[in-house]
């Protein structure tokens, strides 16, 4: 697996964006905003307001 630099773009290109450690360097609001759906293992995007519905919780 390779990594790739966090874009608009990229995030708006993938089917899915998993979150599986919390950092505080992201910005989750951002995060959310422009994923399809957002699937948090870590509870990172607690605190996003908007688009609560892009977010899968496990």
């Amino acid at each position: 697996m390779d990594g790739v630099s966090l874009s608009a773009e990229k995030l708006q290109e993938a089917d899915c964006v998993l979150i599986a450690t919390d950092h505080s360097d992201f910005d989750y609001d951002w995060i959310v905003e422009n994923s399809k759906i957002v699937v948090d293992t870590r509870n990172a995007t607690r605190g996003v307001k908007n688009h609560r519905d892009k977010i899968v919780k496990i």
